[in-house]
Formats: structure tokens, sequence, C-alpha cells
């Protein structure tokens, strides 16, 4: 029944989603290796390349989450009909709704 357990399986922001594939990467493959008796050292440095990356990309993602707070988001293109025939508007990529 994936419709009625889905909101507790999923996390509530990008943040908490990365650091809990983190926590598992981490526990999954990094732990493992290192409790291997003769751990392959090659795949141990690949896990923690990764590791590595992931924590940087965890720690981007807290950053933004802090500042989301701070800056609120806005459209940058007119709405109303005056501003339709503005440069901007009459870009292709832009529909005028």
């Amino acid at each position: 029944d994936n419709a009625s357990s889905i909101d507790r399986r999923i996390k509530k922001s990008d943040a908490r989603e990365i650091e809990s594939y983190y926590q598992h990467y981490y526990s999954q493959y990094i732990r493992a290796l290192d409790q291997g008796e003769q751990a392959d050292r090659a795949q141990l440095g690949k896990a923690y390349q990764t590791a590595g990356v992931l924590f940087e990309v965890l720690a981007a993602a807290k950053d933004v989450e802090e500042k989301q707070n701070i800056y609120a988001p806005f459209n940058i293109l007119p709405l109303d009909a005056a501003g339709a025939s503005l440069a901007v508007m009459q870009l292709e990529e832009v529909p005028f709704i």
C-alpha cells in the first residue's frame, strides 16, 4: 500500500532526504567494507570518495534550507497586460498566459 505509507517514508525536506541517504550509504558501504577481513582498499577508497561528495551535497542542501527563510520567491516576469509588450515577454521561451 504505497499511497498510505509514502508520507512516513519521504522526508520533509531535501536536506533530510540527502542526510538519510548519506547515513544509509555510510552504514551499508563504508562500515561493511571496513569490517571485512581483507577489505578491498581500491573499493574502500572509491566508497570514501563517494561519501565525501555526498557529504558536500548534504552541506550545500542544508545551507540552501537555511537561506530559504531569508529569501522569498517572487516572479520577475510582468503578469499584467501592459507587460506583454516588454522585450522579455517576446521570447519564445516565455509563454504569456
